[in-house]
C-alpha cells in the first residue's frame, strides 16, 4: 500500500474519518431560576448583564464550522467556574470538545477581567469611603476599619512552566487568591446568599 500516492479519489474518501458533531445543549430551555443558580452559580439577570457587557467581544466573525454563540461560551465558562469540574466533564454536558471548553473559559475570563473589573470592582471614594468606618463599627464593633482582606490557597494541577513557583509550604501546587471587601457580610447558609449593607 502506497501512503503517499493514490490512484483514485475514492480510496482517499474511504481513508478519512467522518466528522462527528455532538448535539449541543439548548440553553433557551433553562427557564427555572433555581436550575440556573445550581448549574451556573448566577441568576439569569446577572448572566444577561455579563452577556450584554462582554458578548460583542465573544462574537466570532466567521461562518465556518459550527461556532459557539457568545451565550454558549459564557454559560460553558460559568459552568466550569461555578462547579469546579474538569474540562472533559463540562465538555460532555455541553456537547463540546474539552479544548473548546478551555478556550471558552480563557476567552470569557479575559473579557471579564478587561471589561467588567474596571467598571464593577473598585475601591470606594469620597463620601462612601468616609462612611465605611462607622458601618463597620455599627455591625462588628471594629473601630477605624475601611475594608477587609482575606486569602486562600486554591489547589491546581502541576503547571508545565515555572512549576516551583506554584509549590506551597505543604508541597502542593496552588495559587494564592486574595479578595478585599468593603461592607459586604456573607452568610454561608446557601449558594449566593449575600447581603450588602
Amino acid at each position: 500500500m502506497n501512503l503517499y500516492n493514490s490512484s483514485s479519489e475514492s480510496e482517499d474518501e474511504e481513508g478519512r474519518r467522518s466528522r462527528n458533531f455532538k448535539p449541543r445543549v439548548n440553553f433557551a430551555q433553562i427557564t427555572d431560576s433555581q436550575q440556573c443558580l445550581e448549574q451556573f452559580r448566577m441568576c439569569a439577570e446577572a448572566i444577561e448583564y455579563v452577556l450584554q457587557v462582554i458578548g460583542g467581544d465573544l462574537q466570532h466573525n466567521t461562518e465556518r464550522n459550527r461556532t459557539l454563540t457568545p451565550q454558549q461560551q459564557l454559560l460553558t465558562a460559568l459552568n466550569w467556574l461555578g462547579n469546579g469540574a474538569q474540562y472533559h466533564g463540562v465538555a460532555d454536558i455541553h456537547g463540546l470538545h474539552k479544548s473548546t471548553v478551555q478556550r471558552c473559559v480563557q476567552n470569557v475570563c479575559q473579557k471579564i477581567v478587561t471589561k467588567l473589573f474596571p467598571e464593577e470592582i473598585r475601591w470606594r471614594t469620597g463620601e462612601a469611603l468616609a462612611s465605611l468606618p462607622q458601618q463597620f463599627m455599627a455591625v462588628a464593633g471594629f473601630p477605624r476599619v475601611s475594608g477587609c482582606i482575606d486569602g486562600s490557597l486554591i489547589l491546581i494541577d502541576n503547571p508545565k512552566l515555572n512549576e516551583k513557583a506554584y509549590v506551597n509550604r505543604n508541597g502542593d501546587h496552588s495559587i494564592n487568591v486574595i479578595a478585599s471587601s468593603f461592607m459586604l457580610p456573607l452568610a454561608g447558609r446557601g449558594p449566593l446568599m449575600t447581603l450588602e449593607l
